[in-house]
Protein backbone atom coordinates (compact mmCIF):
# COMPACT_ATOMS: atom_id res chain seq x y z
CA UNK A 1 0.00 0.00 0.00
CA UNK A 2 1.40 3.36 -1.03
CA UNK A 3 0.99 6.22 1.43
CA UNK A 4 -0.28 9.61 0.30
CA UNK A 5 2.45 12.10 1.33
CA UNK A 6 -0.05 14.97 1.56
CA UNK A 7 -1.67 13.09 4.44
CA UNK A 8 1.42 13.84 6.51
CA UNK A 9 2.05 17.40 5.32
CA UNK A 10 2.49 20.03 7.99
CA UNK A 11 3.75 23.57 8.17
CA UNK A 12 6.55 24.07 10.69
CA UNK A 13 6.70 27.06 13.02
CA UNK A 14 9.13 27.98 15.78
CA UNK A 15 8.54 30.21 18.80
CA UNK A 16 10.95 31.55 21.42
CA UNK A 17 10.01 32.27 25.03
CA UNK A 18 12.56 34.88 26.02
CA UNK A 19 12.95 35.92 29.66
CA UNK A 20 14.60 38.97 31.18
CA UNK A 21 16.56 39.06 34.46
CA UNK A 22 13.32 39.68 36.39
CA UNK A 23 11.79 36.45 35.04
CA UNK A 24 9.35 38.33 32.80
CA UNK A 25 8.31 36.92 29.44
CA UNK A 26 8.56 38.96 26.22
CA UNK A 27 5.38 38.93 24.14
CA UNK A 28 4.39 40.59 20.87
CA UNK A 29 0.88 41.69 19.90
CA UNK A 30 -0.01 40.40 16.44
CA UNK A 31 -0.67 43.27 14.01
CA UNK A 32 -3.11 43.62 11.10
CA UNK A 33 -0.70 42.25 8.50
CA UNK A 34 0.06 39.09 10.49
CA UNK A 35 -3.13 37.59 9.09
CA UNK A 36 -3.74 35.34 12.11
CA UNK A 37 -5.29 36.10 15.50
CA UNK A 38 -4.79 39.85 15.04
CA UNK A 39 -4.59 41.64 18.41
CA UNK A 40 -3.54 38.51 20.31
CA UNK A 41 -0.24 38.35 22.24
CA UNK A 42 2.27 35.79 21.03
CA UNK A 43 5.84 34.61 21.46
CA UNK A 44 8.31 35.82 18.84
CA UNK A 45 8.55 33.25 16.08
CA UNK A 46 7.81 32.26 12.55
CA UNK A 47 7.93 29.66 9.82
CA UNK A 48 10.80 27.29 9.14
CA UNK A 49 12.33 27.90 5.72
CA UNK A 50 13.08 24.94 3.47
CA UNK A 51 16.38 23.33 4.47
CA UNK A 52 16.58 25.34 7.71
CA UNK A 53 16.88 23.69 11.12
CA UNK A 54 14.41 24.60 13.84
CA UNK A 55 17.24 26.03 15.95
CA UNK A 56 18.42 28.22 13.07
CA UNK A 57 14.81 29.36 12.58
CA UNK A 58 14.51 30.26 16.27
CA UNK A 59 17.67 32.38 16.12
CA UNK A 60 16.68 34.02 12.82
CA UNK A 61 13.09 34.81 13.83
CA UNK A 62 14.14 36.17 17.22
CA UNK A 63 16.53 38.61 15.57
CA UNK A 64 14.18 39.49 12.68
CA UNK A 65 11.25 40.23 14.97
CA UNK A 66 12.91 41.64 18.12
CA UNK A 67 16.57 42.43 17.23
CA UNK A 68 17.56 40.05 20.04
CA UNK A 69 20.42 37.65 19.40
CA UNK A 70 20.60 34.24 21.03
CA UNK A 71 23.21 31.53 20.60
CA UNK A 72 22.42 27.93 19.71
CA UNK A 73 23.58 26.66 23.11
CA UNK A 74 21.29 29.14 24.90
CA UNK A 75 18.08 27.81 23.29
CA UNK A 76 16.26 24.88 24.88
CA UNK A 77 13.40 23.05 23.16
CA UNK A 78 10.56 22.72 25.71
CA UNK A 79 7.44 21.87 23.70
CA UNK A 80 6.25 20.41 20.42
CA UNK A 81 2.63 21.10 19.49
CA UNK A 82 0.82 19.40 16.65
CA UNK A 83 -2.12 21.56 15.51
CA UNK A 84 -4.54 19.66 13.25
CA UNK A 85 -6.94 22.32 12.10
CA UNK A 86 -7.74 24.01 8.77
CA UNK A 87 -3.99 24.16 8.07
CA UNK A 88 -1.89 21.57 9.94
CA UNK A 89 1.09 22.92 11.87
CA UNK A 90 3.84 21.51 13.99
CA UNK A 91 5.06 24.14 16.45
CA UNK A 92 8.33 24.09 18.38
CA UNK A 93 8.74 26.25 21.48
CA UNK A 94 12.23 27.16 22.65
CA UNK A 95 13.20 29.02 25.82
CA UNK A 96 16.14 31.32 26.38
CA UNK A 97 17.22 33.33 29.39
CA UNK A 98 20.58 34.26 27.92
CA UNK A 99 20.52 36.67 25.00
CA UNK A 100 21.92 39.97 23.78
CA UNK A 101 20.50 43.19 22.43
CA UNK A 102 17.56 45.42 23.24
CA UNK A 103 14.15 44.03 22.22
CA UNK A 104 12.22 46.27 19.87
CA UNK A 105 9.56 45.89 17.20
CA UNK A 106 11.33 45.11 13.94
CA UNK A 107 8.28 44.21 11.84
CA UNK A 108 5.67 46.90 12.62
CA UNK A 109 3.32 45.60 9.92
CA UNK A 110 3.08 42.21 11.71
CA UNK A 111 3.52 43.36 15.31
CA UNK A 112 1.90 46.43 16.86
CA UNK A 113 2.97 45.95 20.47
CA UNK A 114 5.73 44.40 22.54
CA UNK A 115 6.05 44.13 26.29
CA UNK A 116 7.55 42.17 29.19
CA UNK A 117 5.01 40.36 31.37
CA UNK A 118 5.32 38.49 34.66
CA UNK A 119 4.17 34.92 33.93
CA UNK A 120 1.40 35.26 36.54
CA UNK A 121 0.05 38.45 34.89
CA UNK A 122 -0.16 37.64 31.20
CA UNK A 123 -2.71 39.40 28.98
CA UNK A 124 -6.06 37.67 28.40
CA UNK A 125 -5.73 37.59 24.62
CA UNK A 126 -3.01 34.97 24.16
CA UNK A 127 -2.46 32.79 21.10
CA UNK A 128 -2.96 29.04 21.42
CA UNK A 129 0.82 28.50 21.46
CA UNK A 130 1.16 30.87 24.43
CA UNK A 131 -1.76 29.21 26.19
CA UNK A 132 -0.24 25.74 25.73
CA UNK A 133 3.07 27.00 27.11
CA UNK A 134 1.18 28.61 30.01
CA UNK A 135 -0.73 25.35 30.67
CA UNK A 136 2.53 23.47 31.02
CA UNK A 137 3.41 26.00 33.76
CA UNK A 138 6.27 27.40 31.68
CA UNK A 139 8.17 24.19 32.44
CA UNK A 140 11.53 23.37 30.93
CA UNK A 141 10.97 19.64 30.38
CA UNK A 142 10.23 18.71 26.78
CA UNK A 143 6.53 17.92 26.26
CA UNK A 144 4.39 17.01 23.26
CA UNK A 145 0.85 18.29 22.76
CA UNK A 146 -1.82 17.59 20.16
CA UNK A 147 -4.47 20.17 19.35
CA UNK A 148 -7.46 19.70 17.07
CA UNK A 149 -10.09 22.35 16.34
CA UNK A 150 -12.20 21.37 19.36
CA UNK A 151 -9.27 21.62 21.78
CA UNK A 152 -8.14 24.88 20.14
CA UNK A 153 -11.58 26.41 20.63
CA UNK A 154 -11.74 25.23 24.26
CA UNK A 155 -8.30 26.71 24.89
CA UNK A 156 -9.17 30.00 23.18
CA UNK A 157 -12.68 30.31 24.65
CA UNK A 158 -14.53 30.72 21.37
CA UNK A 159 -15.19 29.43 17.88
CA UNK A 160 -12.34 29.55 15.38
CA UNK A 161 -13.19 31.18 12.05
CA UNK A 162 -10.80 29.78 9.41
CA UNK A 163 -11.76 32.55 6.96
CA UNK A 164 -10.91 35.52 9.18
CA UNK A 165 -8.37 33.45 11.17
CA UNK A 166 -9.69 34.75 14.47
CA UNK A 167 -11.87 33.74 17.42
CA UNK A 168 -15.60 34.47 17.63
CA UNK A 169 -16.85 34.77 21.21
Amino acid sequence: MKLDPSRFASHLAVYVAIYNDDGELLLERRGEMSGYLVGFWDLPGGHVDEGESIVATAMRELEEETSVIAKTDDLKLVAIIRRDMDVPYTDFIFVTKKWGGVPRIMEPDKCDGMNWFPTDKLPDKLTSVCRMYQQKNFGSELTFHHMNTKKFEELMGGEYDPISKTIKH
